[in-house]
């Protein structure tokens, strides 16, 4: 997210591509963890509705400048608290993005895809996905409904 640039951002295709990474300790080394980590994934609406603010800054700029990523965690936590929710961290965020998708039977590869695991990765179900007592619950619902 740090290094996104206005030209990363297609409003046409509703895509955002992610080909490098940036950490204020290493400014110059733009390279992201992995070829997986590089890679073109959906701009959802509430995403597009917030970036659509930088579409007209400086194309090669970063849209967040040189925030350090401990910077965002403090927006982060801010966030959180001014809305009386949960604290989280920007991490745990990727978790429960992954877990979401699980949960919308949003095929594996596809979720590999958008967050730049590789694909048959079993990083992405077993490190990053996490069940819910909700999720748990209507799986017994479904096995009583069966007669089980």
């Amino acid at each position: 997210m740090l290094a996104l640039r206005p030209n990363d951002l297609n409003f046409k295709q509703n895509t955002l591509r992610i080909d490098e990474s940036y950490d204020h300790q290493y400014p110059n080394d733009l390279e992201t963890k992995n070829p997986a980590s590089r890679r073109t994934m959906p701009m959802f609406g509430m995403t597009r509705q917030l970036l659509l603010k930088y579409s007209d800054r400086d194309p090669n700029e970063r849209i967040y400048g040189k925030v350090h990523g401990a910077t965002l965690g403090l927006w982060l936590t801010k966030l959180l608290k001014d809305n009386d929710l949960p604290r989280m961290t920007l991490h745990e965020l990727r978790h429960t993005f992954i877990t979401r998708c699980h949960e919308k039977v949003i095929d594996e590869l596809i979720i590999q895809k958008w967050v730049g695991h590789a694909k048959g990765s079993r990083m992405t179900k077993v490190v990053y996905t996490h069940i819910n007592n909700e999720t748990e619950l209507k799986s017994i619902e479904l096995l009583n409904a069966s007669n089980y």
